[in-house]
């Protein structure tokens, strides 16, 4: 079974990269997306389970607010069981 769920951006910037944008499927801890912050910081957003994108919802120099959602994605049920789940973590 599988679950939905997003990835949304923790902070005020703009989107400089999607990693992988040609690739649907992600790992646990990879990159996703790299916000610059308003103040100039590089931040990574990284997924905290597997799972597939299923739309992208933000392009390269968009601008991004707390909150805003960057994907949609799945996961199978098994991962999200077991503890994890598929929102991503920003790192920087």
């Amino acid at each position: 079974m599988k679950i939905q769920s997003s990835i949304v951006s923790s902070c005020h910037g703009t989107v400089v990269k999607i990693f992988h944008p040609s690739s649907l499927s992600f790992r646990k801890d990879q990159p996703l997306f790299l916000i610059r912050t308003k103040e100039g910081l590089l931040k990574e957003v990284v997924a905290d389970s597997p799972g597939t994108i299923h739309s992208f919802e933000v392009s390269v120099g968009d601008e991004v607010v707390p909150g805003m959602i960057l994907a949609y994605t799945e996961e199978d049920l098994l991962d999200f069981e077991s503890g994890n789940d598929s929102k991503a973590s920003e790192t920087g």
